[in-house]
């Protein structure tokens, strides 16, 4: 079911990362505030 040209797919990995990366940075500053405190 893979095709060569499948845009689609490639939208949906961008927007996996885009969400890792913010989940990764609330965990990061949620712990840099709890630390803090």
């Amino acid at each position: 079911m893979r095709s060569k040209n499948f845009p689609e797919i490639l939208v949906l990995e961008k927007l996996e990362e885009e969400i890792s990366m913010k989940k990764f940075l609330s965990i990061l500053l949620y712990y840099l505030f709890s630390s803090s405190i």
